[in-house]
Formats: C-alpha cells, structure tokens, sequence
C-alpha cells in the first residue's frame, strides 16, 4: 500500500512538474548576492508569496497550480531550484530544492515519514530565522531531505531538497544548498 502511494505521489510529482508553466527565472530579480548575507550570488526569486534566492549555476522553475481551471496558472506559494537546471525537464533528473509557503490561515500538513523508504530523523537545524524540522529518506532511488517550520496560525514553510538523483548530487550542508534555505521568506506585499 506504501508503494501504491508513494507512486501515485511520484505521478502527482511528475505532472505538476511537466505542466509548470513560465519555465523562466522571471519572478522579480534582486541585485548580486539577492539580498543576503551569506556570500553566496544570485538573484531573488518571487513566486508571488514566497521569496527565495536562487544561487548562480542554479534556475528557478514557476510550480503549476493544478487545483485552478485555468491551465497556465502558477502556484504563488511554491518555486523549484535546480541546480545546473536549463529547462524544467531537468527536475526529473538534478537534484533541487523545492519551496512552499503556507500562509497562517493554511493548514500544512507536515511530510510524514511512513510514505518514504530508509526515513531517518534529523536533529532540527536553525537555518537563517526559522529552526527547521525534518528528516532524510528515499524514494525510487532518489534521496531527500524532507524540512519544514512555523506553527500554526504563523507562517510555515516546507523545503523539500532532493540531493541525490541520477542527474547529480550536493551536500546538504553545501553552501548554495544552506543560502537558499536561509533566504526563505514570505513575499514583500
């Protein structure tokens, strides 16, 4: 039954990725170094509720809103970086970060370790302004880091890090890795 899941989620994953519309680093562009303070360059990204910097060598990817009629719609609560990305193909492929927001009137329903293979906690991790909690696991032979914050009635956050796929890998502790997690933020309204 795991397995029917898990798949099910996979083919959920795939499809919102293929019909992610925009495929640009078009959200509203920062200066050098986005803003932050880790040393790290790039640009911000602005999904429309959610803001992110997307490291140099790494491409920011607009997420489908698949509960919206409309087929060209994004979802302003979620973005994909992939590192060494060209074209949204590649997040099937490289490994990357996904972002999503959750305002404080959303419930977020935190990642639950029994729909992964080899799930493994982690202790929590205090990343730029939020302590992140989490756990690293598999799944068709890719590998994750599963992270999420906030409480409810605040605003939440979940990083989804896939660091290891056929395409490549990093470290989690990689310092594009650390930079992008630390600049997760609600959008500037």
């Amino acid at each position: 039954m795991k397995k029917i899941i898990a798949l099910m989620l996979a083919a959920l994953l795939c499809v919102s990725l293929l019909a992610a519309c925009g495929g640009d680093n078009g959200g509203s562009g920062g200066g050098d170094n986005g803003g932050n303070s880790t040393g790290v360059n790039g640009q911000t990204f602005d999904a429309g509720n959610v803001s992110v910097l997307v490291p140099n060598g790494w491409k920011a990817f607009t997420v489908a809103d698949i509960w919206s009629d409309d087929p060209n719609a994004t979802n302003p609560n979620s973005v994909n970086i992939v590192k060494g990305g060209e074209t949204e193909i590649d997040l099937l492929s490289k490994p990357y970060v996904n972002v999503t927001y959750y305002s404080p009137d959303t419930y977020m329903v935190a990642p639950t370790k029994s729909m992964y293979d080899d799930a493994a906690d982690i202790d929590d991790v205090t990343i730029g302004s939020y302590t992140w909690h989490g756990f690293t696991c598999s799944s068709f032979g890719y590998k994750y880091y599963m992270l999420w914050t906030g409480e409810q009635g605040s605003d939440q956050f979940q990083v989804n890090v896939l660091y290891e796929s056929t395409g490549g890998s990093f470290d989690f502790n990689d310092a594009d890795v650390q930079a992008i997690i630390a600049s997760v933020a609600p959008s500037k309204k």
